[in-house]
């Protein structure tokens, strides 16, 4: 769950004009399963939610 919130929240910022690279592209990997599974299965939630929060942003403005 470390891995999905941090990924999306990655994502978002980027989407926002804040970038967390610095931060987050080491962290997220410290978190992460080598399971190809689990990794496949994970960036699809994590994508799944962050176009769904980028979708909620882009129609607040």
């Amino acid at each position: 769950m470390e891995v999905e919130a941090e990924s999306v929240a990655f994502i978002v910022a980027g989407l926002a004009g804040s970038g967390t690279s610095a931060h987050s592209v080491g962290y997220i990997p410290g978190w992460g399963d080598v399971d190809v599974t689990v990794i496949r299965d994970t960036a699809t939630r994590v994508l799944n939610i962050a176009h769904a929060v980028a979708e909620i942003i882009e129609h607040r403005d």
